[in-house]
């Protein structure tokens, strides 16, 4: 199942929601917000963006705004799923409810194995990356997935592309980039896989301090129908006009150009 969250692009039935105070946001943060958003256009290479978790979600909602009206406006989507160190293989022996759930929510938003093998446009997953532990679970899902189903992997994988956003530090020969330590390096699959820089302020901001427009997600929620359910608590509702008036400096963007 996917979890619910407000479709902001739907003024009438959010109505009263939006009165009242946003969520806090640091001086310059829709000037980085805007520049990181404007990268993560440019290396999907014309792929759907599939935002994973709620860290880069203000990213989603700025696109969904900047993309409305255009031939592009299907390239957004918002994967809230929220899993580090729970492994596939765990997942789906000990708990396989949670992992059919897991992947009825991938096929709602038609980027199982099976759609990924007839869609054009391919994928890429968006997130925020320190060690890419998150990025590791979902090849060991999508890995399984073909595994469970016989489809061929090296196709699927020609299909998805992996853009970690990640923290700006002094560049060296010896600094760590998270792509070259992942689950898949030495299985030749030869999957795509690039980083976005921030600076350390935003990426500290909407990975660890930001309030969140919906619950976080983890594997011992999925398939609950408590996450069908709008979330009412104050820092949500914060976080949701905040998320909103994103979407609009994004639809503002849009009609500069």
């Amino acid at each position: 199942m996917k979890p619910f969250r407000w479709t902001i692009k739907k003024r009438e039935q959010l109505g009263r929601l939006l009165e009242g105070e946003m969520a806090w946001y640091y001086r310059g943060y829709f000037e980085e917000l805007r520049a990181c958003s404007e990268k993560v256009l440019a290396y999907s290479g014309n792929r759907r963006m599939v935002f994973v978790g709620r860290s880069a979600e203000n990213i989603f909602d700025y696109l969904t705004g900047v993309l409305e009206g255009t031939p592009s406006e299907s390239s957004v989507e918002h994967l809230n799923i929220s899993n580090r160190f729970e492994h596939i293989d765990t997942l789906a022996t000990k708990a396989p409810k949670r992992y059919a759930a897991l992947k009825q929510h991938f096929e709602l938003i038609g980027i199982s194995p099976r759609q990924l093998l007839h869609d054009k446009q391919g994928i890429c997953f968006v997130d925020l990356v320190s060690e890419g532990f998150t990025f590791d679970r979902l090849y060991e899902f999508v890995d399984r997935w073909c595994n469970d189903e016989g489809i061929d992997k090296r196709s699927v994988w020609k299909k998805i592309r992996f853009i970690g956003i990640t923290m700006r530090t002094k560049n060296s020969p010896n600094t760590y980039r998270w792509y070259q330590h992942t689950a898949w390096r030495d299985r030749q699959l030869k999957i795509e896989a690039m980083s976005i820089s921030i600076s350390p302020k935003m990426w500290r901001y909407m990975g660890n301090t930001q309030a969140k427009v919906t619950p976080t997600n983890r594997p011992d929620s999925w398939g609950s129908d408590t996450l069908l359910l709008p979330p009412r608590d104050q820092n949500n509702l914060k976080a949701l006009r905040l998320a909103y008036h994103i979407y609009r400096l994004g639809l503002q963007e849009r009609k500069k150009k």
